[in-house]
């Protein structure tokens, strides 16, 4: 397009001012296409706020979900490869056979100082649950030292 000349006196009117001089922008006269259009464009413009609150929602119900399953996960790992050495069922001699070698021995974990029945570390649980399970299956006394001192390594109280 062609821009309109300079006017000869300035009239303090800018040339593009004037309708049909811009060349960039020539306002259009509102039809019945033209608003119909402006409606369409403003319905649109509401869609993008509601798929915005459905990505937002769905984003946050993935969310809620994989932190749902990571904690079912992480506590049915945990439930299944620890059980508790209390689990096992002992008679009343092999009960005080386990309670002497428990108390007269070491944990070996190197971060504490405390015999296996007062420590709770997983070195310990360990120790303890194979304890109980040799004697369930029939170890005496001197086989249950003889697995902490060679197996797990404890040292015997001074």
């Amino acid at each position: 397009m062609r821009a309109a000349p300079l006017p000869a006196e300035d009239d303090g009117e800018h040339p593009w001012d004037r309708k049909g001089v811009n060349p960039v922008y020539e306002p259009e006269e509102p039809t019945e296409a033209t608003a119909m259009d402006e409606d369409t464009r403003a319905r649109g413009r509401a869609g993008y706020g509601n798929l915005l609150i459905v990505f937002v929602l769905v984003f946050l119900l993935g969310v809620i979900g994989i932190l749902v399953y990571g904690l079912y996960r992480q506590g049915g790992r945990t439930a299944r490869s620890a059980p508790s050495p209390e689990a096992i069922v002992l008679t009343v001699a092999q009960e005080k056979v386990y309670l002497t070698a428990m108390t007269e021995y070491l944990c070996p974990c190197g971060s504490c100082d405390l015999v296996f029945i007062d420590c709770h570390c997983p070195t310990a649980q360990q120790v303890k649950l194979a304890a109980r399970e040799a004697l369930q299956r029939g170890a005496s006394g001197p086989e249950v030292v003889r697995l902490l001192e060679v197996t797990f390594r404890a040292e015997r109280l001074p």
